[in-house]
């Protein structure tokens, strides 16, 4: 048996039914090398179920994402024509902090040659607000 059929086999009973709410985890982690020195900047999104809004962390996090993409072309953030993924034209902090607006929380971490900056929540800095932040 391979590793993801064992994997399979032993998670999704856990992961089947009605018995739990759902929840959405994510991490992107990218490690290189930055003016020679090693470097690795870590996202991560552990989002839950809206019991008192009836709204799942799946549709949270897909509904919403899609939403603040929908704000950011409308407002003007994002100039670029035709067809294009998120990651070429979305600005990355506004976006972060557009999400936290509405509780989906993204944190960021970095480790290397910036030790200043070695964990942060959300964006760098920015304070959540409306999208029209251009730039």
């Amino acid at each position: 048996m391979s590793p993801r059929d064992l994997f399979i086999e032993v998670v999704s009973p856990k992961l089947r039914g009605d018995h739990s709410p759902d929840l959405v985890v994510l991490r992107v982690e990218v490690s290189g090398k930055k003016g020679g020195a090693r470097k690795t900047i870590r996202y991560e999104l552990l989002d839950r179920n809206d019991e008192e809004h009836g709204i799942a962390a799946m549709m949270r996090t897909t509904g919403y994402s899609l939403a603040v993409t929908t704000l950011m072309q409308v407002d003007g953030c994002v100039r670029e024509h035709g067809v294009r993924t998120p990651d070429e034209v979305i600005p990355v902090d506004a976006y972060i902090a557009e999400l936290a607006t509405r509780g989906v929380a993204i944190t960021c971490s970095e480790e290397g040659p910036d030790p200043a900056n070695s964990h942060r929540t959300g964006p760098r800095g920015s304070s959540p607000r409306r999208v029209n932040q251009q730039g």
